[in-house]
């Protein structure tokens, strides 16, 4: 419950900041005010989802299937490096964190946890996550088009892959709409508005919208599916809620508690079995 609340109260921040106050600058630069109070109810609801973030992976971590093995204790020392990091600014600390983000990424990604299309999602997910990292500790390596093209290939496909698994369990004719519609939206304003999209993108994901339509347009799809899902089915749920965690950190999460929030996500879809005959139902 409360990765799902974090996952939920961070789409808020980013409609709120990361969209509206930078919307509000671009398309109104002559109301300063609203923008500057967007900005700052934005930092609001950053500093909850912050503490969410950090009581959620204390949380999982401890309460995990693992608590005994290494990838038990990830998310409860990720979150002590993140508490850290937040009170001891520039003391070498993020530097840290990144790198244990890493660490963490592969220690998740290589645990025992989903198998077939979801085990692909995890692999994907792991793999955008350590690769947004790389901005941070090595900037000329990092800012290159390849590697933040990878990260932003690896996060859209994380969400197509655990789609194709919760497909293959069957699906209602309502998750199937969700889909349709959210690809259909997706689509409508890349191609009506593909300048203003790749601006809305990059301030509140961090994705420029320089790969393929067809990629955006299948995640977009994934998601609205994954969303629809997780209303009635609980592997559904932590499933989409790992994936929300994901997309909020964005491709290069620049503020602490978003890479302990791709750390969390991560762990979330690694925990989820669906589409591949579990019977185990969970929860977030």
């Amino acid at each position: 419950m409360l990765a799902g609340a974090a996952a939920l109260l961070a789409l808020a921040e980013i409609l709120v900041d990361r969209v509206g106050a930078a919307l509000v600058a671009y398309l109104a630069p002559s109301r300063p005010a609203l923008a500057r109070g967007l900005e700052l109810g934005g930092s609001g609801i950053a500093g909850a989802v912050a503490a969410l973030v950090v009581i959620s992976a204390f949380t999982v971590g401890v309460a995990s299937r693992v608590p005994r093995r290494f990838a038990g204790t990830i998310l409860p020392v990720a979150a002590a490096f993140t508490v850290i990091a937040s009170v001891a600014v520039g003391t070498g600390t993020r530097g840290a964190l990144h790198g244990f983000v890493i660490l963490g990424a592969a220690v998740l990604v290589a645990a025992p946890g989903p198998r077939g299309f979801m085990r692909a999602a995890a692999v994907s997910a792991g793999f955008g996550v350590a690769l947004g990292q790389i901005a941070f500790l090595a900037p000329a390596v990092g800012d290159s088009a390849l590697v933040r093209s990878g990260a932003e290939a690896a996060l859209l496909a994380a969400p197509v892959l655990a789609a194709i698994s919760f497909a293959g369990g069957g699906t209602t004719r309502a998750v199937r709409i969700a889909g349709f519609v959210a690809a259909a939206m997706a689509a409508g304003l890349m191609l009506s508005r593909p300048g203003f999209s790749a601006l809305l993108s990059t301030w509140a994901l961090g994705a420029t919208l320089g790969l393929p339509l067809i990629f955006y347009v299948a995640a977009a799809a994934a998601s609205g599916m994954l969303a629809a899902g997780a209303v009635s089915d609980g592997r559904v749920r932590l499933i989409a809620a790992g994936i929300a965690l994901l997309w909020v950190a964005g491709t290069a999460p620049t503020a602490v508690h978003h890479n302990l929030s791709a750390l969390l996500g991560l762990f979330l879809i690694t925990q989820g079995s669906i589409g591949d005959g579990s019977d185990d139902e969970r929860g977030v």
